[in-house]
């Protein structure tokens, strides 16, 4: 086996593993989210306002995770452009 084959391997290992591990966190953090907002909406002392701070910090780390997702794509399909 070439050097390169290997590492092209190793790099299509490294992007699966790396899909089925945030694909896990994105389904925890879908179902947690979820449960916030249930829990908020059965409360009755939350208003309208926390309701709507617990919303934008919900959105603000589905944002970031999407943007992390991107870059870490971004940055494997670099890798694998490397080796090819």
């Amino acid at each position: 086996m070439e050097p390169k084959d290997f590492y092209r391997q190793n790099v299509a290992f490294m992007k699966y593993m790396y899909d089925l591990t945030m694909n896990t966190w994105s389904a925890m953090f879908e179902y947690g989210e979820k449960m916030m907002e249930y829990m908020a909406g059965q409360g009755g002392s939350t208003n309208g306002e926390q309701r709507k701070f617990m919303r934008e910090w919900l959105e603000n780390g589905r944002r970031a995770r999407e943007e992390f997702r991107r870059t870490m794509d971004d940055g494997f399909d670099r890798l694998r452009d490397l080796y090819e």
